[in-house]
């Protein structure tokens, strides 16, 4: 069972002269009624001036220590429009839809802005077609009821009818098939109920003259729907006197009785502990009857089923309309998106743009000395071959040197030595098909020499000794010789292109020792 909304709640049973207040305190699984006082409407103040009445109101509440603040505020039935309507087996929401398009029709056109709700959980039965209770209000009241509540700083749970709760808190405590009587100085209120739902609802005259009000009652009795569930059980009428506290005429009998015998029926009179509140000694013995309405306005609030009319919270009311689909707010929420994310994107790109042209005007600038730089850097790579620790120039030309026989007619002319261009592979066929370097290509020359020799025999012999040399020399081309004159002896031309492949890296020269020699010991 779900626990109660609320643990302390006033009731407040609106009457044309005066209000009902009762503050009902939940303590535990029981209910108490702490405080009850009846507000008289100051001179000049009433239901017509809602915003005076609630800040006379909240005075009252606090001279009297009423300390709850929240609400449930009850209409008489004066002010009420009540229609019978029979409706089928089927869920709620289709009951709501069929009165709510019979409501408009069932009152008078002259009434234009009514307030609906309907008693009863037709929803909830399989039985076939039932009865419900069509109640309206104007909307000014329900209006003037919010307005009394927000002056006198209180929290509206819940705006009803009075007569049809404490009607319902009867049928549920004291009796399931009972006629509920109301009685006041300004008039009076017949309920009846099916359990705890009522099925129907009066207003009648004052209670003086008796003899009028009683024929008057007795008609509104006969009328009042049979309760077939409880199989013919006699009918009861429940009476909550407020008007003179159930005291006789004189000497006579009681209100009670008086309406028992006007009637033909059981009458018994009603008191707040029959409806499972304890009160003060006060409200004993019929002392706190007149305010039973507002006593079961409060206790309705801390339960949790629901109100069997509440035109705060109408099952009636037209539901909201949606003027803005839900396809409509996704398109926009996706509209929105795409208009973001291209104005990030633009901005973004002026950004970009913006940087790629300052690093553009950089390169622009510094073009001049990334030039000077590079060359800077060629000619350091460059004498970088000339390294003390890698002379591989010099030890070109120390090889080929010994190469040349001193013969005095044997010499160079000529001699070209330069670095030898790495292959540069075709990444488009592969690196299968690109050819594998050779071991020390990365340190090669290439050599081009050109000589003199007496004849093509020594000439041929200067390329067998080239070729000799396979450790230094390879890929030996001959070029071929020339003859020609010089002077008075015949020399011939030749010239050799090889490659030369220096040893990985000649061995650091000896360097002579520092130490001084050990001493010579003396004899």
């Amino acid at each position: 069972m779900k626990p109660p909304r609320y643990s302390k709640v006033l009731g407040l049973a609106v009457g044309e002269r005066s209000v009902a207040v009762a503050e009902v305190v939940l303590i535990g699984d029981r209910s108490e009624a702490k405080r009850l006082a009846e507000f008289t409407y100051p001179s000049g103040i009433g239901p017509q001036t809602p915003v005076e009445l609630g800040a006379a109101l909240a005075a009252f509440l606090k001279e009297n220590s009423f300390s709850a603040r929240h609400a449930v505020v009850g209409l008489p039935a004066k002010w009420l429009l009540v229609k019978t309507k029979e409706v089928p087996p089927t869920d709620d929401a289709t009951i709501a839809d069929m009165l709510r398009l019979q409501a408009e029709g069932e009152f008078s056109s002259e009434l234009k802005d009514l307030v609906y709700d309907y008693t009863g959980r037709p929803g909830k039965s399989s039985s076939g077609a039932q009865n419900v209770l069509l109640v309206a209000t104007p909307r000014k009241y329900v209006d003037m009821a919010e307005q009394i509540c927000t002056a006198a700083r209180l929290d509206a749970i819940a705006i009803t009818a009075s007569a049809t709760v404490l009607g319902a808190a009867t049928g549920r405590t004291v009796s399931k098939n009972a006629v509920v009587l109301t009685l006041a100085s300004g008039g009076a209120e017949l309920t009846a109920q099916s359990g705890d739902i009522p099925n129907a609802l009066r207003h009648l005259r004052a209670p003086a003259p008796e003899a009028l009000f009683l024929s008057e009652l007795r008609r509104a009795v006969s009328t009042l729907p049979v309760n077939g569930s409880l199989n013919g059980s006699a009918r009861e009428l429940i009476l909550w006197d407020g008007s003179a506290n159930g005291a006789s005429h004189a000497t006579g009998p009681s209100t009670a009785d008086r309406l028992a015998e006007g009637l033909g029926m059981r009458v018994k009179n009603g008191d707040l502990p029959s409806l499972g509140v304890t009160t003060s000694e006060a409200a004993r013995n019929g002392g706190g009857r007149a305010y039973a309405p507002a006593v079961a306005l409060a206790l309705s609030a801390l339960g949790t089923d629901r109100l069997a009319v509440d035109f705060l919270h109408s099952r009636l009311a037209p539901p909201k309309i949606r003027r803005i689909a839900n396809w409509m707010i996704w398109s926009a929420i996706a509209a929105v998106l795409v208009i973001g994310l291209s104005i990030y994107g633009y901005v973004n790109l002026q950004k970009l743009q913006g940087e790629l042209a300052a690093d553009n005007a950089d390169i622009k600038v510094n073009a001049p000395r990334v030039k000077e730089a590079d060359t800077f850097v060629k000619k350091v790579e460059f004498a970088q071959q000339w390294k003390s620790d890698n002379p591989r120039y010099v030890a070109c030309l120390r090889d080929i040197t010994r190469l040349v026989p001193e013969d005095g007619q044997t010499y160079a002319t000529t001699v070209n030595i330069k670095e030898k261009e790495e292959k540069k592979i075709d990444l488009s066929r592969g690196a299968v098909a690109a050819p594998a370097a050779k071991s020390g290509d990365s340190h090669a020359l290439v050599v081009n020499f050109f000589g003199k020799a007496p004849t093509q025999e020594r000439a041929l012999a200067m390329l067998g000794k080239f070729q000799a040399n396979k450790a230094r020399f390879s890929d030996i081309k001959f070029n071929g010789t020339s003859g020609g004159n010089a002077g008075r002896i015949a020399e011939v031309s030749f010239s050799i292109t090889c490659t030369y492949n220096p040893a990985e890296k000649p061995p650091a020269p000896a360097v002579a020792p520092t130490t001084a020699p050990a001493a010579i010991p003396k004899r």
